[in-house]
């Protein structure tokens, strides 16, 4: 294809559309990085499923991904400075 970032649109189109998971799709690699699995152990409180409830991808950059808002970041480097 002349346009290799219109291929991959495509193929991206293609698969979400048809149902397949994978990378296109939310699937992850395997094996799944310690990083992301570390956090899968712990306890969920009631807030936590709730916020999973109200919006998933909220809750995946929340409590899986460790995502921060940036003043909350900010506060906790200045803090351990």
């Amino acid at each position: 294809m002349a346009v290799p970032a219109l291929g991959r649109g495509l193929t991206a189109a293609q698969q979400r559309s048809g149902g397949v998971f994978g990378p296109w799709t939310g699937g992850l690699t395997h094996p799944v990085p310690e990083v992301v699995t570390a956090r899968f152990t712990g306890t969920l409180s009631a807030t936590s499923l709730q916020q999973y409830a109200e919006c998933p991808f909220s809750y995946y950059l929340k409590y899986v991904l460790g995502v921060r808002p940036l003043v909350v970041a900010l506060e906790a480097a200045a803090a351990a400075a």
